[in-house]
Order: structure tokens, then sequence, then C-alpha cells
């Protein structure tokens, strides 16, 4: 098991603290006073569809993974993708809040008639009260059309540095049985002088680290 599959966040909210505007955005969804469908837009690597993942786990007490439906638009973008949404979230939900979240991402990579037809699926399953609940990420929040975009709340997800994931990668190397400076760790993941780290490159240096830790 690779250490993204091992530690990434699942379902916790609470694990993402690297900017207070998700993690307010994400408790009008929990209590309900936000309705809209969520669109996570930024840089690849900041957490964008695990935040999206944690955020549908806690849309209801009881959330059931059954009612969350996740599309990688980038593995289909045809119209063809839509419609089976639109077949799936019709059934009755098992959660006491009676809704479904579909998780769309990299929705940018969604053919222009797809896009327009996830338009009118946005419009037909309105997230007020019991229904349905889109949450897209895109690292192209420009590729988008703008009736699309129109009827989501768009949040930001910002580049993170080498100081945001620091915490979570002596996490992962204590886990691991491995211990090291904080100095050291940092040097690991500072690869250049913007002293940005997305998660994604922290996962990789430190499959580094512990495969030559490994080695005899």
């Amino acid at each position: 098991m690779g250490l993204i599959e091992k530690y990434a966040p699942k379902s916790a909210l609470k694990d993402f603290t690297h900017d207070p505007k998700m993690l307010l955005a994400a408790s009008g969804y929990t209590r309900g006073t936000i309705t809209r469908p969520l669109l996570l837009y930024g840089v690849h690597g900041t957490g964008k569809t695990a935040f999206a993942r944690a955020l549908a786990m806690e849309m209801a007490p009881d959330m059931h993974v059954s009612d969350i439906h996740e599309i990688d638009v980038s593995q289909d973008t045809s119209i063809d993708a839509v419609r089976r949404i639109n077949n799936s979230i019709g059934l009755f939900p098992a959660n006491s809040r009676g809704i479904r979240v579909v998780i769309l991402d990299e929705v940018d990579n969604f053919s222009r008639q797809a896009m327009d037809a996830l338009k009118g699926l946005m419009t037909k399953f309105p997230s007020t009260g019991s229904g349905v609940f889109f949450i897209l990420t895109t690292n192209n929040v420009n590729a988008l059309s703008a009736p699309v975009r129109d009827r989501c709340k768009e949040v930001h997800v910002p580049a993170t540095t080498v100081s945001d994931v620091l915490p979570a990668a002596q996490s992962i190397l204590t886990a691991e049985g491995i211990t090291l400076s904080d100095d050291a760790v940092r040097a690991a993941l500072t690869r250049d002088n913007s002293g940005l780290c997305s998660y994604r490159d922290m996962y990789g240096v430190l499959e580094e680290i512990i495969t030559r830790r490994s080695q005899p």
C-alpha cells in the first residue's frame, strides 16, 4: 500500500487545517446553511479531492458510502457520464438527511456537451433540503462553462507551503518508525526557491526517504 492510500485524509475535515476558508465553507455545508454546488479550484496536489471526500462523509451524521458517487471526469469526458449520474442518483438515499453527494473530480475535462448537460442536472436536482449536493474539483477553473460556475459556490484551494505540510510529513515518518529533525524534513521537502510543496509531492519525498532507510 502506498503512502497516499495509507495516510491521506479520508473522512475528517479537521485534518485540513492549512486554509481556514475551506473549513468555513465546509461548516456551512455540514450545517445546511449553504446548499449551492461547491466548486473547489486550485493547482494540482493541494488536496481538493481528499477534501471533497471528507466533506461528503460529514454531510449527514449517518452518511453512507453508497450515497456518495465519485467520478473521475478525466476518465470519461462524454455526456454519457452525466447520463449515468442522472440514472444513479434518483434512488432513495440511506442517510437521515435524505441527500446524495456527487463528486466530479477534474470536471474541467468534460466536453462542452457534457458541461451543458451537467448544468441541466444541477437544475434538475436542487440541493435545498433533500436532494443532491454536487462537489466539483478542477485545476483549471477557467475551462468550466459560465453557466456551471454561476451555479456554484467557488472556493479557492491555495497552494501549500513546506511549513503547511511539515506536520503531516513528520506524523507519517513517526508512524513509519523514522525520526528526523524538522530541519532535515524541511530540507528534503524544499525542491525550489518558491517555498511551496504540494501534498502529492510530499508523499513522493517521503517514499524516497522510507525507501532509502529500508535499504541495507
